[in-house]
């Protein structure tokens, strides 16, 4: 009997974490297919979902580095990266956060924890 209880109770408690996690990652995988519809194959997203932007964009994606000098080295270098996308869900180097508003990047598209919209969870901007 204890043994029934026991196997159950480990049954539910992972039931509600399966439907707990499976949405998870879902505004990546609605921003990635947002991409996939509204860019170039050839653009190139920068950001740290870079697995998954790269499955569900079909596009490449590329893990933004440790500074903002290599950074901007490599746009410089790579005129294909037109997006920069950033996620509450997989944190990015601190530096990223304020780089859009100092260099006056333009909002794409962005997902939101809340119905006011003043919780973003990954917003997308153009380079």
């Amino acid at each position: 009997m204890f043994l029934g209880f026991s196997t159950y109770y480990q049954l539910k408690a992972s039931d509600n974490l399966i439907r707990n996690k499976a949405t998870s990652y879902l505004e990546i995988e609605q921003i990635g297919l947002w991409l996939k519809d509204n860019s170039a194959s050839s653009d190139v997203i920068m950001t740290h979902s870079f697995h998954q932007i790269d499955y569900y964009s079909e596009r490449e994606a590329l893990a933004f580095p440790a500074t903002k000098q290599e950074f901007e080295s490599l746009i410089s270098s790579n005129k294909q990266i037109k997006y920069y996308l950033i996620s509450m869900i997989q944190p990015t180097p601190e530096w990223t956060y304020s780089y859009p508003q100092n260099h006056s990047l333009t909002v794409i598209n962005a997902y939101f924890a809340d119905a006011q919209q003043t919780q973003p969870i990954l917003i997308l901007y153009k380079l």
